[in-house]
């Protein structure tokens, strides 16, 4: 018997094995989940004062039910005050914000709240808690970043990519 796992598919493989004496061959199994956890990265962001922030899940993280889920916002200015995670349930197609003192910056998702962090050493971290409530697989969650940096824009914000969240159960 062997058992292994497949990162690209995130399915748990076993082979049953094989008798060469008897002619008999093993079975395959996959272990999978319907409903899996997901944080993709979609859009762009506009440059500030150190580059294009970039929004990401953190690297140990998927939004599974029962799990704290984290995302972590990057590339911010050095002295960056502050960053706005604002997160919703609809993602938009890109909404120039040109015309508020922001340009080449687009609004990716619909805000239905915000979260202020304050950064240290050029990243800010947002964290959610996700009840252990089955109802909540499948949903969908979109989030973007705005970070404070005076001397990006007109207005004194960067926008960062957008981050497509789906909560999945184990």
């Amino acid at each position: 018997m062997a058992i292994a796992y497949d990162p690209t598919r995130r399915q748990t493989l076993f082979f049953g094995g094989m008798d060469f004496y008897l002619g008999t061959h093993g079975d395959m199994w996959a272990h999978f989940t319907p409903t899996p956890a997901l944080a993709e990265s979609y859009g762009a962001g506009c440059p500030g004062t150190n580059g294009i922030p970039a929004l990401a899940a953190d690297p140990s993280s998927l939004p599974w039910i029962g799990d704290t889920f984290r995302t972590r916002a990057t590339n911010l200015a050095p002295a960056a005050p502050g960053v706005v995670f604002a997160t919703g349930f609809q993602s938009t197609a890109p909404i120039s914000l040109a015309p508020f003192g922001m340009p080449g910056c687009d609004q990716l998702m619909a805000p239905a709240a915000t979260d202020f962090r304050i950064p240290a050493a050029g990243a800010a971290n947002w964290s959610l808690s996700i009840p252990n409530t089955t109802s909540l697989a499948s949903v969908h969650l979109f989030q973007q970043a705005f970070a404070l940096d005076p001397a990006a824009n007109t207005l004194g914000l960067t926008a960062s990519n957008g981050v497509a969240i789906t909560i999945g159960i184990r």
